[in-house]
This record gives C-alpha cells, structure tokens and sequence, in this order.
C-alpha cells in the first residue's frame, strides 16, 4: 500500500452540477470503493490530520482534501438534499505508482513519475538535441530540457479522442497540471459530459488544438450535454485565458454555450468553429478578442458571439450563419466599448448589433445579409461605419438611442422608430416624429449632434412647421457643418418658419426654404459661426 498521499483533483477544481454551475458550500463524503463504509481523508498531505465528515466546500465548491488510495467521493448540495457527484476518485495512475529504486531519492518511497523525471535528467546529462532540419543557427541543448519544455497533451493524462470514451477527466487533471503551460490536444475528438476550466483563480490556462488546411480545426472537442456549457470560465482572480485550433460541436445540441467568459479579466478564442449551440461565445471579459470565429446557430433564439465586458474588446474576421429570419436570433453583438471589425452575419432574425445593455459599441466594415434586420443600433453612444447590407427587410434601425455615429455605410434603407428614411450620411443625429398640424422643433446640438431630423408624417392639412433657435451649440466649433434633413411622408405638404439664429448669407432670417411637398426629404447645410447658424451657398437644397 502506498504511504505518499495525493489531493484530490475534482475537489481542488470545485464541485459541479450537471449543468455545470458551481455547487457552493457543497458537502462531500468518503467511502472505500464500492461501499458505503467511511474511508479518512486528511487536510495535510502527510495524512496526519484527518477530516470531519462531511467537508463543507467553499464559495466555489471547492477543498482541499489527501487520500493515499483510491476513495468513493459523494458530493451534495448544500442542504444535502441532492448528490450532484458519486464517483471513485484518486484512481491509481503512472504517478500515484510508488517505488523504491537505490541511488533515488535516499533510497525513499518515490513516485514512478518522478523516477522517469530522473532518469530523463540522467539521459540528459549525456546526450543533446539539435535540430539538423533547421538552418545552421540552430543550438544543441539538453535533452532533458527539450522532453520537459511547454506543452502538456491532453492524451498524457489519458484522454484518448475516439468520439466514444468520456475525456472530461482526463482534460480536466491536464489542465490542472499545466502549471502556465499549453494544454494541446493532439487530433481527434474528445468528448465531454460537464463544462471544462471553471474557476481557476490566477494563471494562463491555453486550450490549443490542431489547424488543418481545409478546416479551422482537427482537433474537436464534442459536448454531449444538452444544458451544459462546453468551456465556462468563472474566475475571480486576473487570469488570461486562450482556447485556439478547436471546432466545438454537440452530440446533438444544447442550450448552452460553447465558450462563456462570465467574469476573467483577459479572453482569446482564435481560429474557433462552433455548432450545435444556443449560444456561441459570450464573453464579459475584459480585453476579450475573438477572432477568425466561425459560428452556425440552429436555435431560433441564439446568439452568435457576444462582447460586453464594459471594459472594451474586438472581434474581428468573424462569421455568423443562423437558421432564418424567424424568431429572435443575434448573429454578432458588440456592447461595453467593443468593436466589431470586418465580420459577416446572415439568415438571421438581426444580424449585427452596435450596443449591449445600455452600453454602446462599434461596427465597423461589417457586413448583415439576408436578415430582419441587418444592423441593429441598440444603445446610445454606438458607432456604425463603412458598413454594408444586403437582402435584409430593414439594413439598419436606430430606434430610441442618442449621440450614435452612423457614417459611409452602404444600406438601402434606415429605420427611426417605426418610419423609414433614406440612409443617415455622416454626423451624429437626434430626431423628431411629427403628427401635429402646427409642430415646433428646436435642434439640440448636444455631444455634437451634426445631423438632424425632422420626419413629418401629419396628412390631414398642411403642417406648419417652426424651427427654433438650436440649443447646446456651447459644443460646436465655429465653422461646423450642420445639417437639417427634413422628411414629409403621406399626402399634404411642410410649411417652414425659421428662428432669428437660422440665417442666409445676408445676415437676414432664413427665408429661402419655406415649404416641402409630400412625400419629399430635402437637406439644408449650415455654418455654424459661433453666433448663428449661417446658410452654407445660397440655394444648396438637396434630395436625402
């Protein structure tokens, strides 16, 4: 029998329910294998001290707890009302094997794993490695050192990758193991039952499969639940985080997600293909890049990827296909400061979203084809630009949001609220839906609102429109370009009075634009001087 203990691995990662949520304050139990009869565990690694049962986890369902053998682990909720974990832990493996070998460790109990670690030192001391592929620079180093470098495969904890056997524990203890390291993933598909990492606490923790030239990855890891999410990180400390070179798929599907960054502070997913999702890459990180992903949502009310950290992110080159234009999918939404750049989402209920909870983001050189909606400005202070949308009922809707950019853009048709205008050009805009016969309008010019509208949509008479002196030009400097967009829809035309502060070239109120017949949208252009709002070229009206 052994006299070297070891802790137990599922313990220090923190017990879970089969949904893959934390199980916090979780009581756990002990007994010998296959039975019922109480087994010691200890709380120091010399097995001095033991355990009152049941040990109460922590916050993160996690403890620390020593075994010498191999022992029946029973975890509850809580209240102990529910088991959410029954399975034979600190099974004996490669370095739970002990031996006693002269000349090693004093002649002690010594584990197999360190014997080979030593005799892979011995082997060192007397050969080198070179690479003779490479050019002539290349340096003769130790073995040694070459066999021990910065890669832990996940296969070396007994992960096999056949699509059949149940790899999550395996991966875990790789993880585990890494200490900073690569945990690679040779080719195959690894199937799982439960969310990998979960909370980590401090550290680099990097996923990284196998490219292969026709493909993003070869390397496949396979959720088989249909709640779970297959990587869930729930850090409370600084920890960096990498999954690259992976295709993540389902057994069939799942409500979960594929990749969830719920609260860690850096994420980098490179080079990812995801099916068979609810959800994608959903990411509260901060400093999260996702790039090069590639998404395929079969559930009517999935989400794409989602960047909304509050602390800024990018995601780049990215490609998301949904299942149709009905229900309430999101192909790629950005909030929080995010931005993302030169990405592509169709056959969806919306397909780009500038904006996530109240918080505003960017789109940039983005593309929405074959939507409801193509691009949706979801939250005030967003930024959309040289976008472009194609085949979509609505390309772009503004509904209820302020001092958002919309520029250069190539969409046919801009939606305000629930009537639709030609294409915002350049500028920030605010804007005003008219029904009465004699409506008032005053510009705002607050946070440097450029452009602005008035869509009139009265039809039983003439409406008579006055425009007021503008408000908050405190934030424009002199020699601003302003622009009024106006927008007459249904029958009847738009009679305009201006404010003193509206004037021609001749210093005199505005007088040449008074009236709009129906269904027309004109623009007029202005200077601001830092006094007034002067007419920019006598007669510049045109068609918006």
């Amino acid at each position: 029998m052994a006299t070297t203990s070891r802790p137990i691995t599922e313990l220090a990662l923190g017990i879970r329910d089969t949904a893959g949520a934390v199980v916090p304050s979780a009581k756990v139990r002990f007994y010998q294998p296959g039975t019922l009869v109480v087994e010691s565990v200890f709380s120091d690694a010399a097995c001095t001290t033991a355990i009152t049962q049941p040990v109460t986890c922590n916050a993160y369902g996690q403890a620390t707890v020593f075994t010498r053998e191999a022992v029946r682990m029973i975890a509850k909720n809580s209240a102990e009302t529910t088991t959410v974990y029954d399975a034979v832990v600190n099974l004996v493996r490669a370095d739970s094997v002990y031996v006693t070998v002269p000349g090693i460790n004093s002649g002690n109990e010594t584990t197999a794993e360190e014997v080979f670690a030593d005799a892979v030192e011995s082997f060192g001391a007397g050969f080198k490695f070179k690479d003779n592929s490479a050019s002539v620079t290349a340096v003769e180093r130790n073995y040694a050192d070459k066999v021990k470098e910065g890669i832990v495969s996940v296969k070396d904890y007994g992960a096999v990758g056949d699509d059949s056997t149940d790899d999550t524990a395996a991966i875990t203890a790789a993880i585990v193991a890494s200490n900073n390291r690569v945990v690679f993933f040779p080719p195959g598909t690894y199937r799982i039952s439960s969310a990998l990492i979960g909370g980590q606490g401090n550290g680099r923790i990097r996923l990284v499969g196998v490219a292969a030239s026709n493909s993003f990855g070869t390397s496949r890891i396979r959720n088989m639940g249909t709640t779970t999410d297959a990587i869930y990180i729930n850090d409370p400390g600084a920890g960096d985080y990498l999954v690259q070179d992976m295709e993540i798929l389902t057994g069939s599907s799942t409500t979960g997600y594929a990749i969830r960054a719920a609260a860690t502070s850096r994420l980098s997913v490179v080079r990812v293909t995801i099916s068979g999702h609810k959800y994608g890459i959903d990411s509260l990180a901060t400093q999260a890049k996702i790039e090069n992903a590639r998404v395929t949502l079969t559930d009517t009310a999935g989400v794409g990827i989602k960047v909304s950290g509050g602390t800024g992110g990018v995601v780049e080159g990215c490609y998301v296909i949904g299942p149709g234009t009905g229900g309430t999918s999101r192909g790629i939404e950005v909030g929080g400061n995010a931005a993302a750049v030169g990405c592509l989402a169709a056959s969806l209920a919306v397909g780009l979203v500038a904006g996530s909870s109240s918080q505003g983001g960017t789109l940039l050189s983005c593309v929405a084809g074959s939507c409801t909606t193509g691009i949706l400005v979801a939250a005030s202070n967003s930024v959309v630009k040289g976008c472009r949308g194609y085949s979509n009922t609505t390309d772009l809707t503004a509904s209820s949001v302020n001092d958002v950019e919309i520029g250069g853009n190539s969409v046919s048709t801009l939606s305000i609220g629930s009537t639709r205008i030609s294409p915002v050009a350049l500028g920030n805009y605010t804007a005003l839906t008219s029904a009465a016969a004699s409506p008032s309008w005053t510009p705002d010019m607050a946070n440097g609102a450029t452009l602005q509208h008035f869509i009139g949509s009265y039809a039983a008479a003439v409406q008579n429109l006055t425009v007021n002196n503008p408000t908050n030009t405190a934030t424009l400097l002199p020699g601003t370009l302003v622009i009024l967009n106006f927008t007459k829809t249904g029958a009847n035309g738009l009679s305009i009075a201006w404010g003193a502060s509206w004037q021609d070239e001749d210093l005199s109120t505005l007088s040449g634009i008074t009236s709009i017949s129906s269904n027309t949208a004109i623009g007029v252009m202005f200077i601001w001087t830092g006094t007034v709002m002067r007419r920019f070229l006598s007669g510049q009206v045109f068609g918006v």
